[in-house]
């Protein structure tokens, strides 16, 4: 005969526990003190109380009860303490039942329990006696069983009440039973019995007892979910998880901060409530507010229990020591805040301080300062930021990244905690796991800093890799994949930066794609989603897909919303003012565009100087346009706006050129060029080189123009937008039209129009239109002509309005 043991043992390697169904044990024991739960007191829990106090009586003083007896005891314990608070009508019914079933006297001897607290007696909650350990007789309760500890919780909450918080709660538990002489709870009270029970008089008076008992008792309800300290930790750290990953999915504000207010006043060891509100505060835009919350949360978190609290008596105790360790991190945290807010130079100071607080002791506190720091330096410049970077350059005050890398090398080799057998113990480990993602998020906004700053591609390619490689196994807060979005993100953003349109819409769309819950939250809502988005919008826009573009981005305006996620919003909404301007001004809505540039200039002004300056040069406005951009590009001749500068300058000669001063516009996209390239920047150099083409053909070389618009014709078809293929195309065919007889120019103009329609610029297609009109004119092909001439005059019947090709 088979032994099933063995069979058992056999099959046992094979078992697999899912992942969701193991128990965190970091939950149930990982601190002892910071997961301190007490039960809150309520008349219900202390009639409860009473309960079992007399249970417990008859089972030591009368006869112990029966395994079956005390099985349906505590499987009514069990229900009235999961069920909730009820009234004293339902607790004297659940008496009846046990009077009934278990024994004769339970429902007298707790009634008398009842009556000796009406008659004067206070209640006092004490579990040493219930949980005595007797050697030589079986307990009603054991210390460490389900109702042992609720009662220690009961009793560590009643522990901390002064006197007058006690006289309160008797009170409030004179009331509560007080409340059953009600006309309405003497019909409750007739109705008890089984064949009356789910009646309708029964349930019209039990209705009518709980709105006496919640008007005596309890004005303020307390939600399930942060009744006991564990649970509010836990729904705390739900809520901030939520709101930093997926924030339509948390609370609404006003409701989180009902809720915070609620955890402050019934559990006051839970300084994390502050961090939550500090959340709130970033989502409502109110700075003054999130300091304030965090201030207060590192205010109550500098306090450490002792591990062996006593009792304080009149000699006094030592329950606990002031730790002074979270200061380094309350300025981080402030610095953190104050970049979130743009406000580069608080934030600078601010880091300035945690470094010198950490010095070489804490090396955590240092590599989570260079987090930071990188993610300051990748911050795209303000107006601010260029009025004041003269002064912090010079005063020589500012930490820089090359210096904090240096301290924490050396903090580093000094720093190697271990066991006497040599190996890490787990906080050791669980460091160095922290350590390795601030390793790699330090070297992911170092490469957004160096990609910014046109320098080696090596270094932007070996930052973005150990991003995308960030991961630590099973870790909480979903660090390591937040980190692998946002060099997702990061990977797509250089690719479109340097016109590769599909393979940076391909990445974009592969983040989005693989976008899965993540814990209770349904997705990722962070920046790197909204970047990816406003990538595939970009790139949509780039070959030609506008109803794609302007599908996606009405999803992301749908999901990135200002209120819920204004961090995120950004970004959509500076993608759906350029996409909206771009539109208008190509289609001769230039009423529409004033507008749109103002919001615009909210979010980026070097964005906007470029548009407003072409809009001014379309209207007629070409020299206001060109003193603009000549009084502004000067302040972008900084290493992290070299990719602007260079922008701004090609815009620049364009106008320059429009105004005649072709020598001045060809030296300064030859410069643009020779920049470009030196940068490998190539679809700035191919733009720089078609530029030339247009300015030479301007001032009458057309061979010289003919030759430099075909060199860029192979990088402008690979790494530039339809638009630029477009106004590539019209130049060659204005060009050719004076050279070699003109055999191309009606081909390169179909090829344009084709391209105008693609790019969606409706003027420069009438342009295109008029040119095949007078070319069909010159070679006497009057039907073609004609037809031509038919659909330029629908079209402009449609769209008003001229735009000079040669100013882009």
């Amino acid at each position: 005969m088979a032994n099933p043991y063995a069979d058992w043992t056999q099959r046992q390697d094979h078992i697999v526990i899912p992942l969701s169904t193991r128990v965190n044990l970091d939950d149930l024991f990982g601190d002892v003190h910071y997961n301190v739960a007490c039960e809150r007191i309520t008349p219900c829990k202390l009639a409860i109380f009473v309960l079992i106090q007399s249970l417990d009586e008859l089972h030591v003083d009368v006869q112990p009860f029966l395994p079956s007896e005390h099985c349906s005891i505590l499987a009514a314990l069990y229900g009235l303490i999961e069920y909730g608070d009820i009234s004293y009508l339902e607790v004297k019914r659940i008496a009846h039942w046990l009077n009934r079933v278990v024994r004769k006297g339970i429902y007298k001897d707790f009634v008398e329990h009842i009556n000796t607290h009406i008659d004067g007696d206070d209640v006092g909650v004490e579990c040493d006696v219930i949980l005595l350990y007797r050697p030589n007789a079986v307990n009603f309760l054991c210390s460490r069983s389900y109702l042992g500890m609720w009662l220690k919780k009961l009793c560590a909450e009643w522990y901390h009440l002064t006197n007058q918080q006690i006289f309160d709660y008797n009170k409030k538990f004179l009331q509560w039973i007080h409340a059953a002489d009600s006309p309405a709870a003497c019909r409750v009270d007739t109705d008890i019995r089984p064949e009356a029970r789910g009646g309708p008089a029964f349930s019209a008076a039990l209705d009518v007892i709980w709105n006496i008992i919640n008007q005596i008792y309890e004005p303020v309800v307390v939600p399930f979910e942060i009744e006991s300290s564990v649970r509010a930790r836990k729904w705390i750290a739900n809520q901030m998880h939520l709101l930093q990953v997926c924030p339509s999915a948390a609370f609404p504000d006003t409701e989180i901060m009902d809720w915070c207010k609620i955890i402050r006043k019934n559990h006051a060891d839970i300084v994390q409530v502050h961090l939550l509100e500090m959340l709130c505060h970033i989502r409502a835009m109110n700075l003054d507010a999130a300091l304030q919350s965090l201030r207060s949360y590192f205010d109550y978190s500098v306090f450490r229990l002792s591990d062996s609290v006593v009792t304080a008596n009149v000699h006094g105790a030592r329950l606990g020591a002031l730790d002074q360790r979270p200061f380094r991190f309350c300025s981080l945290l402030q610095a953190r805040l104050c970049r979130i807010f743009g406000d580069r130079e608080a934030a600078s100071l601010l880091l300035c301080e945690c470094v010198q607080q950490a010095q070489n002791h804490d090396v955590a506190c240092l590599r989570m300062a260079m987090v930071e720091l990188a993610a300051l330096e990748a911050m795209p410049p303000s107006n601010a930021h260029f009025n004041t970077s003269a002064d912090e350059n010079s005063s020589g005050t500012v930490i820089t990244s090359d210096s904090l890398l240096r301290m924490i090398d050396r903090t580093s080799a000094t720093d190697a905690p271990t066991e006497a057998d040599g190996h890490r113990d787990a906080s050791t480990n669980e460091s160095q796991q922290l350590f390795d993602q601030m390793h790699a998020l330090a070297s992911l906004m170092t490469a957004i800093t160096a990609a910014r700053q046109c320098k080696s591609p090596k270094i932007v390619e070996v930052g973005v890799e150990r991003a995308l490689r960030c991961s630590s196994g099973s870790e909480t807060g979903s660090r390591c994949r937040l980190i692998s979005d946002a060099a997702m993100a990061t990977a797509s953003s250089i690719r479109l930066k340097h016109g590769f349109a599909k393979a940076a819409r391909s990445i974009a769309t592969a983040l989005v794609d693989t976008n899965y819950p993540d814990g209770t939250a349904p997705r990722h809502e962070t920046d790197a989603h909204a970047i990816a988005g406003v990538n595939i919008v970009y790139a949509s826009a780039m070959v030609g897909e506008w109803e794609h573009a302007f599908h996606i981005l009405q999803r992301l305006k749908s999901v990135f919303t200002p209120d819920i996620n204004w961090q995120s919003a950004q970004y959509v909404q500076l993608c759906d003012s350029i996409i909206s301007f771009d539109c208008a001004i190509l289609r001769g809505q230039f009423d529409k565009c004033v507008p749109i540039l103002e919001d615009i200039e909210i979010m980026d002004s070097a964005e906007a100087a470029l548009r407003r300056a072409l809009l001014m040069a379309v209207q007629g406005e070409t020299a206001g346009a060109c003193n603009l951009l000549e009084t502004l590009y000067t302040r972008y001749e900084t290493p992290s706006t070299v990719v602007v500068h260079l922008r701004l300058r090609l815009q620049l000669a364009m106008l320059l050129s429009a105004q005649g001063r072709y020598s001045a516009a060809l030296e300064m996209l030859q410069g643009v060029r020779e920049e470009a390239t030196s940068v490998q920047h190539c679809n700035i150099a191919a733009m720089a080189l078609r530029r030339i083409g247009v300015v030479q053909m301007l001032s009458g070389d057309y061979e010289s123009a003919i030759t430099s618009l075909t060199e860029c014709k192979k990088d402008i078809n690979r790494y530039c937008s339809v638009l630029e293929k477009a106004v590539l195309s019209i130049a060659l065919a204005k060009a050719s039209s004076h050279c070699n007889g003109g055999r191309e120019t009606l081909r390169l103009l179909n090829k344009a129009r084709v391209h105008c329609r693609q790019a969606g610029a409706v003027l420069f297609e009438k342009f295109v239109l008029q040119q095949m009109a007078l070319y069909y004119h010159e070679h006497g092909n009057v039907d073609e002509r004609d037809d031509i001439a038919a659909e330029f005059a629908e079209m402009d019947e449609r769209y008003v309005g001229l735009f000079d090709w040669n100013l882009v």
